[in-house]
């Protein structure tokens, strides 16, 4: 059975990548690495937070490092959601198993993709929010003898401010999130639909995975306590304490 003309006219196949595919690949590549290193210091930072939790360690007890308790499950959650009900079935892992799931893992996936979103922007906006209030209406200072209290107060301000920068940077990579959706809704961004989500998932990925990194920096307490229990810095009996008060 011969060929029909039209088949000759067709373009012939190339298996090699183009341009955008070989950034595809590097991008896609270099999130996972950094998705990888993310997830081992997330959970070493809840697996310190929680036993500092439990052994009642006032510098590490505060209701703000319970708070970042919860938005880290909420990040965690995040990040498996994406890799494993989107990344892994576009780069063809595991096929056998998405094929078992069937039509309900698409919709599953997509109800914990806007899930974790939500819970993420409520969790950052209740961080800022307290880390604000705390910095405006102060309420543990009238304790302390006159003596220290000027000094403590300069010094417990400062803290609070450098908090309440971490949480500003968050909620501003979450604004990121929401005017790439409010530019790709009206039209205003000529992407693709591969390269909206290229930029989406990156954005998204950064959203996730800069609370543990923005922790690390601010917070001298968590760092300080996390190198003593791994055994790189000797253990003191003070820890500087980064946030000793809850206001909302």
């Amino acid at each position: 059975m011969s060929l029909p003309p039209e088949f000759w006219a067709l373009p012939e196949a190339s298996n090699s990548l183009t341009v955008d595919d070989k950034v595809l690949y590097i991008v896609e590549t270099t999130q996972f690495c950094v998705f990888l290193l993310t997830m081992t210091i997330y959970l070493i930072i809840v697996w310190a937070l929680i036993e500092a939790q439990n052994k009642k360690i006032d510098e590490l007890n505060s209701p703000f490092f319970k708070l970042c308790l919860s938005t880290a499950g909420v990040d965690i959650w995040t990040l498996l959601t994406n890799y494993l009900g989107a990344m892994f079935p576009k780069w063809g892992w595991f096929p056998t198993v998405y094929l078992f799931l069937g039509n309900p893992y698409g919709k599953i996936y997509l109800y914990f993709a806007w899930c974790t979103g939500v819970c993420q922007a409520m969790g950052v906006s209740v961080l800022a929010s307290n880390r604000l209030s705390v910095m405006l209406f102060p309420t543990s200072f009238h304790k302390m003898p006159p003596a220290i209290r000027s000094r403590t107060k300069e010094r417990a301000r400062m803290r609070e401010t450098r908090l309440f920068t971490m949480s500003t940077i968050i909620v501003g990579v979450q604004l990121c999130i929401l005017t790439l959706f409010i530019f790709k809704g009206a039209d205003i961004l000529a992407f693709t639909t591969d390269q909206f989500y290229l930029v989406y998932n990156a954005v998204s990925d950064l959203y996730a995975s800069i609370n543990p990194y923005l922790l690390w920096v601010f917070s001298d307490s968590l760092r300080k306590y996390i190198l003593q229990r791994l055994g790189f810095v000797k253990k003191t009996k003070n820890i500087t304490s980064v946030t000793p008060m809850f206001v909302l």
